[in-house]
């Protein structure tokens, strides 16, 4: 694919204020998460520690095993998800 056909699509029609706006999004989603992340785990930790089987015990196991890379791609969905359509 040739460079002027990649930036003639759509998503390169936005202006640079909506990009720059949608990237904070995603960059203050991603530094909020990371404390939820780790009450996670702690709690996660707290209920493997008790000899009886939860019903939270496998959410909570999920979610402490999600990566930060699982984080950043959630983030940036985010964002991006609240960049404009722009104009045709």
């Amino acid at each position: 694919m040739r460079p002027e056909r990649i930036f003639s699509l759509p998503i390169f029609r936005n202006a640079l204020l909506d990009w720059v706006a949608a990237l904070g999004v995603a960059g203050a989603l991603l530094f909020a998460q990371q404390p939820v992340r780790r009450v996670i785990r702690r709690q996660h930790a707290r209920m493997l520690e008790r000899r009886s089987v939860e019903v939270l015990e496998l959410p909570l196991e999920v979610l402490s095993r999600t990566t930060p890379l699982f984080y950043l791609v959630l983030s940036l969905f985010t964002g991006l998800r609240g960049c404009p359509a722009p104009p045709e």
